[in-house]
């Protein structure tokens, strides 16, 4: 009896991480490399918001979004954009709001940031998926949404960046197949603001 509680605890704490890794978000913060330096300066802290919004008004009951990478652009300087190269997993965006962690970004002013969006959250994931009046409708291919503001990373602060997606909600409540998702999803989907 004792041999077969021992294998049983084994067992349960073997498949915890399993359970754990499908059931939850995942937020991977990207450190910078030990001595890195750049013209512009090290990487520093971003904490991520994607504002409140009111679902009932729409009549959506569930929004995912899986995001792989992001991207942080000058549009009036091609040259300086810091591409963040980390997997922020899969979030459903909460009518009060979601928080997306924090990430490293490199000073710098920024008035574009991209969310690339792809199915690669974990085994069976969507890029971006909605639950509306009309049913349940997904997408498993690589999708872009554009937020336009202004953001200034500075070297010794810590700023925070909420994320207005209601120009994209406002669409989501016509979707009514699986094909309509990338397009109302994708392109310009909201602003952010510096807080």
């Amino acid at each position: 009896m004792k041999t077969f509680k021992l294998v049983l605890f084994a067992l349960a704490i073997l498949t915890l991480p399993l359970t754990y890794n499908q059931c939850s978000q995942t937020t991977i913060i990207q450190a910078p490399e030990q001595g890195e330096s750049t013209s512009t300066g090290n990487p520093r802290m971003v904490e991520l918001q994607i504002a409140s919004f009111d679902a009932n008004a729409s009549g959506l009951s569930e929004i995912a979004i899986c995001i792989e990478e992001l991207h942080f652009w000058n549009s009036q300087d091609g040259t300086q954009n810091y591409d963040s190269n980390m997997r922020l997993g899969e979030y459903y965006l909460k009518p009060g709001g979601t928080s997306l962690g924090t990430i490293f970004v490199r000073p710098g002013n920024y008035d574009t940031i991209i969310f690339d969006l792809d199915a690669e959250c974990y085994a069976g994931a969507r890029s971006a998926k909605v639950t509306n009046t009309h049913g349940s409708f997904s997408s498993v291919l690589g999708i872009q949404m554009r937020f336009f503001g202004q953001l200034t990373v500075v070297e010794y602060g810590g700023e925070k960046i909420l994320f207005d997606m209601e120009r994209m909600l406002e669409g989501l409540d016509e979707v009514r197949a699986d094909a309509d998702v990338p397009g109302r999803f994708g392109g310009p989907s909201g602003t952010f603001q510096q807080l």
